[in-house]
Order: structure tokens, then C-alpha cells, then sequence
């Protein structure tokens, strides 16, 4: 076992027209939860709309069409509240599918219990 941390550096540059907007760095706890696709897609949304109207999940892709038509993503219906990304990116990584009194119960979890339902979830 080793403490030291593993570092990757890479160049952030424009690339075939192509902007690099962010990086995310986060704890396994939302990438168990979430994919690269739908962290894209939910930070595009949120980026978009500093000031949200309600955008359920389920129609990120088609205000973001980065997929085949006819190609429907599992979002789960859920408004994006947080005005803050990270917090953005956890709420909509917890179980629940976007039912607040379930997220309430897996976020009051203590001990053991709460590891094995949300697992360490960090996001930067």
C-alpha cells in the first residue's frame, strides 16, 4: 500500500475547435453512480442556467444533444436546484431518483449503514 498519490497532468487547450470547459475530480462514490455522459451533461446544464428554471434530468439530452436521436439516456425525473456544481453532481449522483424524502433517509444514514448505501462521494 502506498500513501503517495497518483498525479496525471494534462494540458487544457483548445484541440480541433473543441473547448475544454472543466474537469471534474471526484471520490469513486459518484463515479459508481453516475457516468462521464451524464456528469457532462448535467455540468452543460448547469453552466447554461447559472439561474435554473426547473430541467428535469430526462430532457438534459435534449437540451444538450450529444447523442444519436432516438438514443434515450436513463435519466431519472429530478429538478436542478444547487446553485453550487458539486452539489449539483452529488444530489443528482444519490439513490432516490430524485425523491427528496429518499434522499433525506440515505443522507441521515450514520456508521456502516451509510458507507455501504453512498459510499465516500467528493467532488471538486
Amino acid at each position: 500500500m502506498d500513501a503517495e498519490p497518483e498525479i496525471t497532468i494534462r494540458k487544457l487547450r483548445e484541440n480541433d475547435h473543441e473547448r475544454l470547459k472543466f474537469v471534474v475530480i471526484a471520490t469513486d462514490g459518484l463515479w459508481d453512480k453516475l457516468s462521464s455522459e451524464e456528469v457532462i451533461l448535467l455540468l452543460s446544464a448547469h453552466s447554461a442556467r447559472p439561474i435554473h428554471p426547473p430541467i428535469p434530468k430526462e430532457n438534459l439530452p435534449s437540451h444538450f444533444p450529444q447523442f444519436e436521436p432516438g438514443n434515450i439516456r436513463p435519466y431519472p425525473a429530478e429538478d436542478l436546484p444547487d446553485k453550487n456544481a458539486a452539489a449539483h453532481l452529488i444530489r443528482n449522483g444519490l439513490d432516490g431518483d430524485g425523491d427528496e424524502k429518499v434522499q433525506e433517509m440515505i443522507l441521515s444514514l450514520g456508521g456502516g449503514a451509510a458507507r455501504s448505501v453512498r459510499d465516500d462521494t467528493s467532488v471538486m
